[in-house]
């Protein structure tokens, strides 16, 4: 007996169903916590968007937050090292200064807030360039991805725990010969 295996890409919505107004209400957002005016800018692929922040700098501050949306039709590989299948974040880049007085962590809190209520996407993804940065991303709830490198820790938040979890669904079909 032969199988036939068709790949038929899935049909993606995540990002059509996504209204960018959301993004610049955050910006909005982050001007009131870094109290200066956050910039955005949004660029649109079919299946991915890359999204980012920025806040005019001077010597002594400086706000950049760049992070894609992904909405793949087939698996797709990212830097961070995660094959996503799902929709899917990935932050690029969060740079605030000056450091140690809370801003990246209300920033964060606020974008985590806004990801969550949007219910489009399943998990953020994220590869931390120190050991330091990846302290900062646990204290959210990120996790180390398994066999991930010591020196660029690949690690992920789950927004919809039940969602992208591979589940098998087998179907058995007879036929009777008339």
């Amino acid at each position: 007996m032969e199988h036939w295996y068709i790949w038929q890409p899935k049909v993606t919505n995540a990002l059509k169903t996504i209204n960018d107004q959301l993004y610049h209400k955050l910006a909005a957002d982050f001007s009131l916590i870094m109290g200066a005016e956050v910039f955005v800018s949004i660029l649109k692929h079919e299946d991915s968007w890359k999204i980012c922040y920025q806040a005019p700098h001077s010597e002594s501050d400086l706000f950049t937050f760049i992070f894609s949306l992904y909405d793949p039709a087939k698996k797709e590989y990212l830097y961070s090292g995660f094959e996503i299948e799902e929709p899917t974040i990935d932050i690029h880049k969060l740079l605030v200064l000056p450091q140690g007085q809370g801003l990246a962590t209300q920033i964060m809190y606020k974008f985590l807030e806004k990801m969550t209520e949007m219910q489009s996407f399943s998990r953020i993804v994220l590869r931390a360039e120190s050991k330091d940065e990846a302290k900062f991303w646990q204290r959210f709830g990120f996790q180390f991805k398994a066999r991930t490198s010591p020196y660029l820790p690949a690690m992920s938040l789950d927004l919809k725990p039940d969602i992208g979890k591979s589940k098998s669904l087998h179907v058995n079909i007879r036929y009777k010969s008339i």
